[in-house]
């Protein structure tokens, strides 16, 4: 479940619900196809699946659509925020769907206007975010955590918008990589312009990132912009438990 922001430009924010075991015999194997029910602002009361604006189902049997899912602002600058929906199993990889069309009625993930595959690195069962507008160019960002990145390094990449087509997560515009392996530096959240220097920040959890003590975790703040490729050893905040 998570907040979609304003998906229909009504001035009102909406909500995103997800079902990543969601059976459909549209694809084979239909067990935990997943879908994401789309409800419209307003709200109040007590609702059933069925009276949901808009829905976006999976295109592939077993892919966890929905496992997770957030806003994603406005990436490719109509006035509609749009929104993410992760598939964490989707072709055993993973992946990323952006929606950027006003929802309303049935659609299916392969309407999605930019996909983004996990590929070699497992991406989908890692949160994403909205990032902001991590390079100053008027368009909002993505940030999307990738899990199994380097021994379990983990690494938050980012794509600026806007965005259309398919891509592979491993040539983003930006990626900042944990500080250890087995670090799982993947819990990502965009944060906004944190010191007011006109560049979105993004954050980043690491709850493996123990190299002085058990269990230690960091939490990390990365100015925008960032060259590509930077460790989060060099992030501008280092908040440690």
């Amino acid at each position: 479940m998570s907040g979609a922001g304003d998906l229909d430009d009504d001035d009102r924010d909406d909500l995103l619900i997800g079902v990543a075991d969601y059976e459909t015999w549209e694809y084979y194997p239909s067990y935990r196809a997943g879908k994401v029910f789309v409800f419209h602002g307003p709200l109040a009361g007590e609702y059933e699946a069925s009276d949901a604006d808009a829905s976006i189902s999976a295109n592939h049997g077993s892919d966890y659509f929905g496992h997770a899912m957030a806003s994603a602002g406005d990436v490719n600058g109509d006035g509609y925020d749009e929104c993410r929906v992760g598939a964490s199993a989707h072709r055993d990889h993973g992946a990323v769907f952006l929606c950027t069309e006003p929802l309303a009625g049935e659609h299916s993930a392969s309407e999605a206007t930019a996909k983004f595959n996990g590929n070699d690195l497992y991406m989908g069962l890692a949160a994403e975010d909205g990032a902001g507008d991590v390079n100053g160019d008027g368009f909002d960002d993505i940030v999307i955590g990738v899990s199994n990145f380097y021994h379990r390094t983990g690494a938050a990449l980012v794509a600026y918008g806007p965005l259309s087509g398919e891509y592979d997560v491993q040539s983003l515009d930006l990626a900042l990589y944990g500080e250890f392996e087995g670090a799982r530096a993947y819990h990502v959240a965009g944060g906004g312009d944190m010191n007011g220097d006109g560049y979105a920040e993004v954050i980043v959890g690491a709850p493996g990132a123990d190299d002085s003590a058990p269990n230690r975790g960091a939490v990390y703040v990365a100015d925008g912009p960032t060259d590509h490729g930077s460790s989060l050893d060099h992030a501008a905040v280092e908040l440690l438990s």
